[in-house]
């Protein structure tokens, strides 16, 4: 449940209900698993634009123009995020809708780190190995009769970028409704690939893993252990994602 949180759950507001990305309700706090916020944000700005009153993100953060907290400031920084809408994956979009804009946003993309399903990864080694010419001229190992038919690394005018297969966006046959300020937009789970630049997110404590002794009850000693952590970003542009890009 935590690992699969950590990727999907829309978080928990200031004293509101705890919900995973399935809908239970779970006695602890979560924050925005990482589809979750760089889809949320980065749908919005790809598809609604930046000029929304209010637009909460799924710890109740106000990020919208008028936001109170935050005054709007934020604004500006939100992810990007393409729907392919159910176009399939290819080189153009991959540069262009995707590595571009977000290169609009951040500067160049070398040493991005890509996670997305089975779907994705053999899409994008398709049309990369594609690109570098016939099978038989690139790809095969005659003396070790080996077929090499993978790309792990995809090198662009946008930088060099790795892509992993993830098996939390890999799940056939579920979805979620991201919510814009206007409507939402239907990700199913294993039609996502997301890059994040990995020096500006970190695995941080918010309470230190520890035991609180509780009351002595027969010859046995209880204890509650407590603790609390989550992912830091620190740049909250450093994120973007392709969704719907399977027909």
């Amino acid at each position: 449940m935590f690992e699969h949180s950590f990727w999907w759950s829309p978080g928990t507001v200031a004293g509101g209900a705890d919900l995973d990305s399935g809908g239970g309700t779970y006695w602890a706090r979560q924050t925005q698993g990482l589809v979750h916020w760089i889809c949320k944000t980065g749908l919005e700005r790809s598809k609604i634009g930046l000029t929304a009153n209010s637009f909460v993100d799924g710890n109740g953060n106000d990020f919208g123009d008028a936001g109170a907290a935050e005054g709007g400031a934020l604004n500006k920084s939100m992810a990007w995020a393409y729907d392919a809408a159910g176009a399939t994956l290819d080189q153009a979009m991959f540069k262009q809708d995707l590595m571009n804009q977000w290169y609009n946003l951040t500067g160049i993309q070398g040493g991005a780190v890509g996670f997305t399903g089975s779907i994705g990864k053999n899409l994008i080694s398709q049309f990369a190995l594609t690109a570098n010419g016939a099978i038989n001229d690139r790809s095969i190992d005659a003396a070790a009769k080996k077929v090499i038919d993978t790309v792990d690394y995809y090198e662009t005018d946008f930088g060099t970028v790795a892509v992993n297969l993830c098996r939390y966006l890999n799940i056939e046959g579920q979805s979620v409704a991201i919510a814009q300020s206007s409507g939402s937009t239907t990700v199913p789970y294993n039609e996502v690939m997301l890059f994040i630049k990995p020096q500006y997110y970190k695995i941080g404590f918010l309470r230190p893993i520890h035991m609180d002794v509780l009351g002595r009850v027969g010859d046995k000693e209880t204890g509650l252990v407590v603790g609390e952590m989550g992912l830091f970003c620190k740049n909250t542009a450093a994120g973007t994602a392709v969704v719907n890009f399977v027909p």
